[in-house]
């Protein structure tokens, strides 16, 4: 439509939620939660990792309930099989830490990523983002 701007489609760190959890409207990253023009995305694996890391992000945040409601309302979660006909093709490209294969992957499936993306270091070797 015109006079609408596109917006930008994002995969969301786990790290990203948690800073906001912990830190609630003093977050370096509340701006990115309420910019509009950006469409975040995670991977089902948040939902897991949040469970598992819960006692310790209450512990530290003094709002927990509300930022853990703030964070998750702007997140659309989706759903393994979403994007696990690329997980081979992601976990390959971030070898070095297995646990962001799935957001590498819901980012290939959502078209952030191509394999034009992923570069090689030729001096290392490495995987990198162009």
């Amino acid at each position: 439509m015109e006079g609408e701007e596109e917006r930008i489609r994002a995969v969301v760190d786990s790290s990203i939620v948690f800073s906001l959890v912990i830190k609630g409207k003093q977050s370096a990253y509340l701006d990115f939660f309420l910019n509009d023009r950006l469409e975040l995305y995670a991977p089902e694996e948040i939902i897991y990792e949040f469970r598992r890391h819960s006692k310790k992000l209450r512990d530290k945040s003094d709002t927990f309930e509300e930022a853990m409601f703030l964070a998750f309302s702007f997140i659309k979660i989706m759903p393994r099989e979403f994007y696990i006909d690329v997980m081979q093709k992601a976990y390959n490209i971030c070898k070095f830490d297995e646990k962001d294969s799935p957001f590498i992957a819901l980012a290939l499936k959502l078209g952030i990523l191509s394999g034009q993306t992923i570069g090689e270091s030729s001096k290392t070797g490495e995987k990198q983002l162009n």
